[in-house]
């Protein structure tokens, strides 16, 4: 046990190294046109968020912040870029999924820049749902139409992809034809593309901004764990032995890395998570005589579950998830002892077996979670000596993303 709370604190103290805020060079205007070279924390989540802007002056210098309302630009050199911009804005309405155009209304939103030149090109998310704006020198920014909706005749699902009309009508150039716009994707790799080559055609210098998502989070996650195991003597005999160990709420801890994975609009991800868990117990059975038997559990692991997990969007700050696992458990010194008067008359080593878990759960603002996960039943003395068991757990897990 000594052994493995020590993983856990020196997995604990490499995390802490690591997780301290950065700060990037950058800039941001604000409403007055006042440009403040500086340098900011690094947060590609402006658009879905109204918390304050933290920068630096100089990296030793101290925080300042700004109100999320007072600035109109904002930019970490090679990384990011975002402008405010009054836009007209249509978006997916479950209650109108027949009509084929959107109801627009005006929004001042920050978009996310992706190119910019003589032709320029936009996104904004929301809900994990991606919505793209174009706009040229001439042109101010506006959204590029793409629509599914039940086409009321047919019965049927159709698309309207007015965008691929919009940038072949507004977008024309001597290099460029229709055959470069029926086929677009919307989608940013897709429509990057035709942009650049707009741009191209035209000599216009252009810069493209790099899509970064953030990919990785580690999370430290402390749960509140229901253990109940049942032991049954196996063998000939009729009238064979089993034994029922009480129920226990425990606490155990986790450290998790999660990888956030490039598919379904990085709705999916991956994770690995060394556990902490500790479950005691102890039972009598009917007397033999004059003496008293007893069964001792001490069972303490390190469990490593390998989770698949699913994201679904309520809102900006809001998701729920569900995950599945694969979870290997190590231990270090775990048993069953038989004892009659405290004395010791067969000792079961505990050799977990494989087993799986699955948990659903809700994220806020990627940084608080709780999620219930289920085990399936685990025989964790293998048939040794004698004895099966049944080994039940159930957690309620809280977690923290440290970075």
């Amino acid at each position: 046990m000594k052994k493995n709370l020590l993983v856990i604190i020196a997995c604990l103290q490499f995390v802490n190294i690591f997780a301290q805020i950065k700060y990037e060079k950058g800039y941001f205007v604000d409403t007055s046109g006042n440009t403040i070279e500086c340098y900011l924390k690094n947060n590609s989540n402006i658009q879905n968020s109204t918390d304050p802007i933290n920068y630096k002056l100089e990296q030793d210098s101290e925080v300042k912040t700004i109100n999320y309302n007072l600035i109109k630009e904002i930019s970490i050199y090679n990384t990011y870029k975002f402008v405010k911009q009054s836009v007209e804005i249509g978006r997916e309405d479950p209650l109108h999924e027949n009509a084929k155009d959107f109801a627009f209304k005006t929004e001042s939103l920050f978009l996310r820049v992706i190119i910019e030149g003589k032709a320029n090109l936009y996104s904004y998310k929301e809900k994990g749902e991606e919505i793209f704006f174009f706009s040229t020198d001439i042109l101010a920014p506006q959204q590029l139409i793409f629509k599914s909706y039940i086409d009321e005749n047919y019965k049927a699902k159709q698309e309207n992809r007015t965008y691929r009309k919009q940038l072949f009508e507004n977008l024309t150039c001597e290099g460029i034809d229709f055959y470069d716009t029926i086929n677009l994707k919307y989608d940013e790799k897709d429509l990057s593309g035709f942009i650049i080559t707009y741009n191209t055609c035209e000599n216009s210098q252009h810069v493209v901004y790099l899509k970064k998502h953030k990919v990785f989070y580690i999370n430290i996650r402390p749960r509140i764990n229901s253990n109940s195991l049942t032991l049954t003597e196996i063998g000939d005999r009729v009238n064979l032995d089993s034994y029922d160990f009480e129920n226990k709420i425990t606490f155990g801890i986790g450290l998790e890395a999660e990888i956030i994975l490039p598919f379904l609009n990085n709705k999916l991800a991956i994770s690995i998570e060394p556990t902490y868990r500790k479950y005691n117990s102890k039972i009598y059975t009917p007397r033999v005589g004059d003496f008293t038997g007893s069964f001792d559990l001490n069972y303490s692991s390190i469990e490593i579950p390998l989770s698949l997990r699913h994201y679904s969007y309520l809102n900006d700050n809001s998701k729920i998830f569900l995950n599945a696992s694969m979870v290997l458990d190590f231990v270090s010194d775990a048993s069953i002892e038989k004892k009659f008067d405290d004395i010791l008359i067969n000792k079961l080593d505990i050799e977990p077996a494989l087993n799986f878990a699955f948990g659903a759960g809700y994220k806020f603002k990627d940084k608080y979670s709780a999620e219930i996960r289920l085990y399936s039943k685990r025989d964790i003395v293998n048939q040794l000596g004698g004895w099966t068991s049944s080994y039940n757990a159930a957690s309620l897990i809280l977690g923290y993303t440290l970075f």
